[in-house]
């Protein structure tokens, strides 16, 4: 047995001897012990070593963390997992990863059947505000079709359109055209929603991904609003916000 072999074998002797007895564990200074605490099998320990992994990717060692081919794995092997708790841990970890690299874990819990996990991801995704989260996140808004215009959705499909339809105005700015294209075609479709809050962040980033010649679709949806279009319509500080944000629209070429 080699010497690093030796020492991750000894290490983790220790630790899972010590973690069934502690509600902490060492913390992390490197890819080894970060591999060595994720590989621990109960729920209550996996949570500990993400935790763990998040304060080690903003901290000092962070740059001996990143992007590591072996952590990538083991957390997109957790991200799969039953428990939804460490399910969104694992999204927590995204300092760890270049965006890129961080794109694998998004499209894995964009997927999630559990819309408290998919809709978080989601929101990190616009913490990321990188391009490289456009993409999975337009693929995980067009599997939704229209259901976005329809009445009667739960209150965790409303949030699942509010965060899909907000998340990539984050993101899309510096993304390529044809990116920036398809989100305004979503967007403006989702000009049509029942629900207010969906046609507000899609204001947002229709802001964030058009220019002058997409100023009269949100022109039109500012006569809906105050026509009496929508059965629920945006109070009127929300309208003032929508004629700012009608005049940086125009104002671009």
């Amino acid at each position: 047995m080699n010497n690093f072999a030796f020492t991750a074998f000894f290490s983790a002797s220790f630790l899972l001897t010590t973690a069934a007895h502690s509600t902490s564990l060492p913390p992390i200074k490197g890819v080894q012990d970060a591999v060595i605490q994720l590989r621990m099998k109960s729920d209550t320990t996996k949570l500990l070593a993400l935790k763990n992994l998040q304060k080690a990717c903003t901290g000092r060692y962070r740059r001996a963390l990143k992007d590591s081919p072996m952590i990538l794995k083991l957390l997109q092997t957790a991200a799969k997992a039953e428990n939804t708790k460490i399910k969104k841990a694992v999204i927590e970890s995204y300092r760890c990863f270049s965006p890129e690299k961080f794109q694998t874990l998004l499209m894995i819990q964009l997927a999630d059947k559990d819309p408290s996990v998919s809709n978080f991801a989601a929101e990190i995704s616009a913490r990321v505000s990188d391009p490289a989260m456009v993409e999975p996140l337009l693929e995980a808004w067009t599997k939704l079709g229209n259901s976005c215009l329809q009445d009667g959705l739960s209150k965790s499909q409303i949030d699942t359109c509010v965060w899909l339809t907000y998340a990539p105005g984050a993101s899309v700015a510096r993304a390529s055209e044809a990116l920036k294209r398809q989100t305004v075609s979503l967007v403006i479709s989702h000009f049509e929603s029942p629900y207010p809050k969906v046609r507000e962040v899609a204001v947002e980033t229709l802001t964030a991904a058009g220019n002058a010649k997409h100023a009269k679709a949100l022109s039109e949806l500012i006569k809906k609003e105050k026509g009496g279009h929508f059965a629920s319509a945006n109070e009127s500080a929300l309208l003032t916000r929508f004629n700012k944000r009608l005049k940086t629209l125009k104002s671009r070429k």
